[in-house]
């Protein structure tokens, strides 16, 4: 994980597949990252390596998503293979992790 300024933006860096972070650490890093007055906060989620999503990971990136909304902080999905590219496509969760707050690059 990793975190740095730029410009007027605060970002941290977590690559999903390496570092297994419970929702605790999620809420905890995006509560870090809350908006603070000038800074857009993003939080940059590295999905490279994986090829499928468990119930329970797909559950905890719902989770963290909502949560960063609700924050002002924007999630960003980052290394998204094809086959997850699809399985957001087929479970309509492309059109919710791509929304005005979250994006997948």
């Amino acid at each position: 994980m990793s975190t740095f300024m730029n410009a007027n933006t605060l970002r941290s860096n977590i690559n999903f597949a390496e570092q297994n972070l419970s929702k605790k650490d999620y809420v905890n890093l995006i509560h870090s990252l809350q908006s603070r007055s000038g800074i857009n906060s993003v939080l940059s989620v590295d999905l490279s390596g994986l090829q499928s999503l468990t119930a329970d990971k797909l559950s905890l990136l719902v989770n963290c998503k909502k949560y960063a909304d609700e924050k002002g902080v924007k999630l960003v999905l980052k290394s998204v293979s094809p086959s997850l590219e699809a399985f957001f496509e087929l479970t309509r969760m492309k059109s919710f992790f791509h929304s005005s707050s979250s994006l997948i690059a």
